[in-house]
């Protein structure tokens, strides 16, 4: 009998390590239905009050030396929303690798950073991340604005290579996240009044979940937008997590780039000493705020991939994003050369080289001579004892050339790219002539600079390179300068 009462007793033991606030709350259809207790309601208005007031009892006992200053605290603190007010434009500016991961580039978002009064930027952090501290340090507010993106460019692909064509493979994925489906997924894998051991949200591992609640947003002006609230708590915190999200559909474009998923949140935390009550009411402090920043936040950006032609189920809608190739060029003339190549599938690309060619003469090289107007003549006009030959007995030729360009694929189910571009070089040129002394005899033969042949001059080159097993390239073209020389080179993919 004891034993069976221990057996009893034990989940009841573990189950009331979680607050029992929410389980007779009327906020979630979703909580379990065995849960039978009474009904009540949340005040949001009076928590937020609550709130307010502390906040504004905090500000009226600290002392200011500027009036209009604590006018201001007194503003923002007793309503969040003169902190927007008060606020700054602000524009973060996507590197662009982590736009082109997304099929985008150019990515902006725009949004109104509210005044530091009530959010401080953390430190070391490189993008925008803001946080707030209730008047007594119990509960802080963590605002996210840098938005994750998620592309359906992949998704698209993978029903593609299945033999869909694009329209069907746009029905299928789009369904999958209009009307806040991925939201929904979310929501309905989440087990209430359970700790989450595999959920599709990492975040919530080893979470307990009392109530997921799901609404509609303005996040970024959009019409599909969702806010997914989450309350939760494990071994140390308590806290509630609303999930915004935005879908972006551009179906008027081909590649469909155009398509994703927006997506930040707001977190509000504190440890368990802290009551969900005191949380719901930090929230509703600050909601009117937060809402207006999502509902006036907008993203600027460009489809990565534009008027994509010839698409098929075995050419999918974006391969490789790009290839950064290293080339070496056959080329007596300039035997040390590497060419960097970054092409890509469907835009414009650009690539740049350097080109060395050094003397490989044996022999004294004296600086003191030089040969200018056909003779040789003392450097800055000095003379030279003896005399030297006419005529030039051998020449040597140093070249160092800078070239860049841009490439293009020919057609997008080719493996065929062009590239024009244009360089500069820079040639020096020694001669060997036969120095004299002054009575005829033969002194010794010295190397000296040509500058009537030595300087920059500019060429245009043109190459078609062919990709092959997508880990090679070859290029061949023309390249002119005072007449036209054929080239030809080996490159390796290192991005594949």
């Amino acid at each position: 009998m004891k034993k069976f009462l221990i057996l009893l007793i034990i989940p009841f033991l573990s189950y009331s390590q979680y607050s029992t606030y929410y389980h007779n709350i009327n906020v979630n259809s979703n909580v379990n239905s065995n849960v039978t207790k009474t009904i009540r309601s949340i005040d949001y208005a009076e928590l937020a009050k609550a709130n307010a007031m502390k906040e504004k009892n905090r500000i009226e006992a600290m002392k200011f030396e500027d009036e209009k200053n604590r006018r201001m605290y007194l503003e923002i603190y007793s309503d969040p929303n003169f902190a927007y007010e008060y606020g700054e434009s602000k524009t973060f500016s996507y590197k662009v690798k982590d736009a082109e991961k997304k099929y985008l580039k150019n990515i902006k978002f725009n949004y109104i950073k509210p005044h530091t009064i009530l959010f401080d930027s953390i430190q070391g952090k490189e993008q925008p991340y803001y946080k707030n501290k209730s008047s007594d340090g119990s509960i802080t507010t963590y605002l996210n604005m840098y938005p994750k993106i998620e592309s359906f460019v992949d998704e698209y692909n993978s029903k593609m290579k299945n033999g869909l064509n694009l329209n069907d493979a746009k029905k299928i994925i789009n369904l999958k996240y209009e009307n806040a489906q991925h939201l929904k997924n979310i929501k309905n894998d989440l087990k209430i009044l359970e700790v989450q051991k595999e959920p599709l949200d990492s975040y919530f591992l080893n979470k307990y979940i009392h109530n997921v609640d799901l609404n509609k947003s303005d996040f970024c002006n959009n019409n599909e937008s969702y806010v997914l609230t989450i309350v939760w708590e494990d071994e140390y915190e308590r806290g509630i997590t609303d999930i915004y999200t935005a879908v972006f559909f551009n179906n008027e474009l081909i590649n469909s780039s155009g398509n994703f998923i927006l997506e930040t949140r707001v977190d509000y935390k504190a440890n368990k000493k802290v009551s969900f009550e005191e949380i719901e009411g930090r929230r509703y402090y600050m909601k009117g705020l937060i809402e207006r920043i999502m509902g006036t936040s907008s993203l600027e950006y460009t489809p990565l991939h534009i008027n994509y032609e010839n698409i098929n189920s075995s050419d999918p809608l974006v391969e490789q994003q790009k290839h950064l190739v290293l080339y070496y060029t056959f080329n007596n003339n300039r035997p040390y050369n590497i060419t960097i190549f970054k092409k890509y599938k469907n835009q414009i690309g650009i690539y740049f080289g350097v080109e060395f060619a050094p003397h490989t003469y044996k022999g004294n090289k004296e600086i003191i001579y030089e040969v200018r107007e056909g003779t040789v003549q003392g450097t800055d006009g000095w003379g030279y004892p003896g005399y030297f030959g006419t005529y030039t007995m051998d020449k040597s030729y140093s070249n160092i050339a800078f070239n860049f360009g841009l490439t293009n694929k020919i057609k997008q189910n080719l493996p065929f790219w062009v590239s024009l571009g244009v360089g500069i070089n820079y040639s020096d040129v020694d001669e060997k002539r036969q120095h004299y002394f002054s009575d005829g005899s033969f002194w010794e033969n010295v190397w000296m600079n040509n500058k009537d042949e030595s300087g920059f001059n500019a060429y245009v080159e043109t190459d078609l390179l062919l990709k092959v097993l997508d880990v090679f390239f070859v290029r061949g073209g023309i390249r002119y300068k005072d007449d036209i020389n054929f080239q030809v080179g080996l490159g390796i993919n290192i991005l594949r």
